[in-house]
């Protein structure tokens, strides 16, 4: 029950963001007065320029999550493919992986996030460059290990024998026998 009451308050957050500023007024708009207290006009208040704090909050929110989902899919498809690869062609590849893995795992990602915003020009898609970059590596062990444990059912072997290269035994059996961490992966 608490899981799908945080649904539902999630849902009704997408929902304003992605709804919400079709219905309100311009964000950059000057109101007459500054730092106005809640109200029926303003719910939120105003910012110290007569900016309407509600619609401004419901922009954000679009950029937010625009940031968030595009972030999450291409890292984790990143994350899949190359932990993936790792864990089924092993050897030399795999060492190389898991020890790029390794160094960026203990990486702190805060102060990086910080000098690289001072670095770059601000924006949608630096955001999102710089996340990707940080997080790129989210889902490569779990993608290898499920890869690992995966390659050695009898389903894969039978998919071997009948002939399946490397390339269609993980995309047509390894990863869809391993979508539910992944998944978490993606929440996370």
């Amino acid at each position: 029950k608490l899981a799908m009451f945080g649904l539902a308050i999630v849902a009704a957050l997408i929902l304003v963001a992605i709804i919400g500023p079709l219905i309100v007024q311009d964000p950059t708009a000057l109101g007459k007065t500054s730092k106005a207290p809640p109200s029926l006009n303003h719910p939120f208040g105003t910012d110290d320029l007569g900016r309407d704090t509600m619609t401004r909050a419901m922009y954000g929110g679009r950029v937010s999550l625009g940031i968030g989902f595009l972030v999450s899919l291409i890292s984790v498809a990143m994350g899949v493919t190359v932990g993936s690869l790792s864990g089924y062609l092993g050897g030399w590849w795999d060492n190389v992986i898991m020890r790029i893995n390794d160094v960026e795992n203990t990486l702190p990602d805060l102060p990086i996030l910080m000098i690289l915003s001072k670095i770059f020009p601000p924006g949608f898609w630096t955001m999102c460059v710089i996340l990707v970059a940080l997080s790129a590596f989210r889902g490569v062990r779990i993608a290898r290990a499920m890869t690992l444990s995966l390659k050695k059912q009898a389903f894969s072997e039978a998919a071997q024998s009948l002939g399946a290269n490397w390339r269609r035994l993980i995309v047509r059996h390894i990863l869809p026998n391993s979508l539910s961490p992944l998944f978490v992966t993606v929440t996370l």
